[in-house]
């Protein structure tokens, strides 16, 4: 563990330094007393048997489970780039959080159920609107190009303008998005400019390691350009207004 005196490698100090946590001793060679402060690599050969952790840590650390608890949760903490790739290289760890959850929702108190009656207010007519603005997008997403062939909706059909404050249900205020995008439109999070390229709202954060984040939508063309009506760029512009994006 000992390595050259150094400024770039002095071993001497953590091991000095994480007595205060409680976690580890050191232990003095016989009949010599700790200095105060272990200032240098000599001192530490001088006056230092061996260092140990505490007993109820070490007993804890003798679990593979544990071990690994510990290990991921000081990487989390301390060196959170270091512990994206750790997970990528350990997804077994994935399947384990699983069980775990799983095993913690069996066991969890059976829920009160009742009912509860939800009152609606909106507009119902707009069956016709979906069906047009979808077939004018060939049922994909007009930013990300999303297009499945399946059951289920995959692709919706959005106002740019809010039907609620406009009443306008026309097919030049319509835009076919997939879920995610269609609520992040719908909050301001992402628009379009006049070129019908997407715009995104300054302050969007997003986490650095998705797979698909909203910043690379930016440098592609959206379908909206090749297939939009000559007016969504009009209605866009009101929806930039009313979020502020410019």
């Amino acid at each position: 563990m000992l390595v050259d005196d150094k400024p770039a490698g002095k071993i001497f100090r953590p091991l000095h330094h994480l007595q205060s946590d409680g976690l580890w001793l050191l232990i003095n060679k016989e009949g010599l007393q700790q200095e105060e402060f272990i200032g240098s690599k000599t001192t530490l050969e001088k006056t230092i048997a061996y260092g140990k952790l505490e007993d109820e840590l070490f007993k804890l650390l003798q679990s593979p489970d544990t071990r690994q608890l510990i290990r991921i949760d000081l990487l989390e903490h301390f060196f959170s780039e270091k512990h994206q790739v750790y997970s990528a290289a350990h997804p077994h760890r994935f399947f384990e959080f699983l069980l775990e959850a799983e095993a913690e929702v069996l066991l969890e108190p059976k829920a009160q159920y009742g009912h509860r009656t939800i009152e609606y207010h909106g507009y119902f007519r707009d069956t016709a609107f979906k069906k047009h603005v979808l077939r004018l997008y060939d049922h994909t997403c007009c930013m990300s190009g999303l297009r499945v062939f399946a059951d289920v909706p995959m692709v919706e059909a959005a106002h740019i303008s809010q039907f609620s404050h406009s009443g306008n249900n026309a097919i030049t205020n319509g835009l076919a998005l997939c879920p995610n995008l269609h609520t992040a439109f719908d909050h301001g999070l992402i628009s379009l400019d006049k070129h019908y390229r997407v715009v995104l709202k300054k302050d969007l954060q997003e986490y650095p390691h998705s797979l698909y984040p909203f910043t690379s939508l930016r440098t592609k063309h959206p379908l909206a350009r090749k297939r939009a009506v000559p007016s969504v760029p009009k209605v866009s512009e009101e929806h930039r207004e009313r979020f502020g994006l410019g």
